[in-house]
């Protein structure tokens, strides 16, 4: 799978762009503002139909239009697929061989992994960034999982709804009673079938993310990953039991959530804990420590959607390299030069990448949205 090309019209910074990249290695240069992450931002929205970077549609379009535009070719063994985007201001459209289709079936069909400084900082931020890191590595774990994710926010939605009209009065409490009741049976159902699935993926990662840390770390750490949901470990539970322990939470904070307008139970509150030498990382780590611990996932990651689907994700790494100490920045750089996949790599400085050997490198200049010079 590969990325042949890309052209992009009013995308942030970026008035207008056509670029073709190299199979293996590419890598986007110029000064901090100068569009190399809108570049790659545009690359994975085009597969996953969110940024990286918390945006409202409003922020992508340039301020001269009303439109931003993304079309790619994309390469998956024998077939070609043309993918196009449109962003507006109250929607955003996608089509494949201009057939009009949700974000979710690009993303059951492409995979990307995506390195970038914000998730490196994933362990010390809120429970919702590693919710997120998790819920990422579902879909390369069986693409089934694209749905469960998004059928649980389409089901976290519609409660909300329900719990917010009846706080504005738009609908009486004789009305609410059967249609909460009937609508949150359904909620905990989803609700458990996404929690099973973290759960089921986290056991699976667990062996590669430790040979990653010790690998990273050249020591024989032990990374523990739990799943916490009020303050109870939910490992090893089954998805009846799942169901049992969520249902017992709603009706305690039922009343809350009539309260509050909103649900107050449900793995969109849950936390994934990481474990270091059994102690929270959050508080007993320091920053490198931190940074090595989501390293050994994404790594973790790419080697499993490997071992399942027979080939490795397109790997994008916005300005990573950088932030890297010295040690940390020689394995990761020993572990992409034994990946067979298309790399797309930003940074300030040629130097960064000098240490990446791969054949068929592209090389893009960028200055204030526009590739300046590009040579291989």
């Amino acid at each position: 799978m590969f990325v042949e090309n890309i052209s992009i019209k009013d995308f942030r910074n970026i008035k207008s762009l056509q670029t073709s990249f190299s199979k293996n290695l590419n890598v986007f240069l110029g000064k901090n503002g100068q569009g190399k992450t809108n570049l790659l931002e545009s690359i994975y929205l085009l597969v996953n139909g969110n940024s990286f970077r918390y945006s409202n549609n409003e922020s992508f379009i340039n301020y001269s239009s009303q439109l931003s535009l993304i079309q790619s070719v994309f390469h998956q063994n024998t077939l070609k697929y043309n993918l196009k985007m449109t962003i507006q201001k109250n929607s955003k459209e996608f089509f494949v061989n201009e057939k009009k289709i949700s974000s979710s079936q690009i993303q059951k069909k492409f995979s990307i992994v995506l390195f970038s400084p914000e998730s490196l900082s994933f362990i010390k931020e809120s429970s919702e960034f590693r919710r997120v890191l998790v819920d990422e590595f579902l879909a390369s774990v069986d693409t089934r999982n694209v749905d469960i994710v998004s059928d649980f926010k389409k089901a976290l939605k519609n409660r909300n709804r329900l719990l917010k009209d009846l706080r504005d009065i738009k609908i009486s409490k004789q009305q609410f009673d059967p249609l909460f009741d009937s609508l949150t049976e359904l909620y905990l159902q989803k609700a458990a079938d996404l929690v099973a699935q973290r759960i089921d993926a986290l056991a699976k990662i667990k062996g590669d993310l430790n040979d990653n840390m010790q690998y990273i770390s050249q020591s024989n750490v032990e990374i523990f990953v739990d799943y916490v949901a009020s303050n109870e470990s939910f490992l090893g539970l089954s998805r009846t039991e799942i169901v049992e322990k969520l249902k017992k939470r709603a009706s305690e904070l039922r009343s809350a959530e009539v309260s509050s307008g909103s649900s107050l139970v449900g793995p969109h509150k849950h936390d994934i804990l990481f474990l270091y030498n059994q102690k929270d990382s959050r508080f007993f780590c320091s920053q490198g420590q931190q940074r090595a611990i989501i390293l050994s996932f994404k790594m973790a990651q790419i080697v499993y959607h490997r071992r399942v689907h027979g080939t490795y994700p397109i790997l994008l790494l916005d300005d990573v390299l950088s932030e890297l100490d010295s040690d940390k920045r020689f394995r990761l750089v020993e572990f992409l030069e034994k990946l067979e996949t298309q790399i797309f790599i930003t940074s300030t400085e040629i130097d960064s990448v000098e240490n990446l050997n791969k054949e068929n490198v592209k090389i893009k200049y960028l200055d204030n949205g526009i590739i300046k010079t590009d040579r291989d």
